[in-house]
C-alpha cells in the first residue's frame, strides 16, 4: 500500500490504534475531523502550509516533500 495521499491515510487507519503526542488515545472518526477541518488546504483555520512554507523559505525538497491530489502536504523525513 502507498501512503502518499490523505485517502490512503485514511482507509489505513481505519482499524488502526491512534494516539495523540501526548500518549492518548484518539478515535478514527475524531483525527479524521481533526485534520479535514484544520488541516485542509482549503481550511480557513490552516496559518502554515508545509510545504507551502518550505518553498518560500527553501527548505522544500521534492524528493522528501509532496501535496496529495487534494493538496494535502506529506513529508518523509523525521522532525519536531
Amino acid at each position: 500500500m502507498s501512503l502518499t495521499s490523505w485517502s490512503a491515510w485514511k482507509s489505513y487507519l481505519k482499524d488502526k490504534l491512534i494516539m495523540d503526542e501526548y500518549g492518548e488515545k484518539i478515535t478514527y472518526e475524531s483525527f479524521v475531523d481533526l485534520i479535514e477541518k484544520h488541516k485542509s488546504p482549503s481550511s480557513p483555520y490552516v496559518k502554515f502550509h508545509h510545504n507551502e512554507e518550505g518553498r518560500k523559505k527553501g527548505w522544500f525538497n521534492p524528493e522528501y516533500d509532496w501535496d496529495d491530489a487534494e493538496g494535502f502536504p506529506f513529508c518523509s523525513r523525521e522532525f519536531s
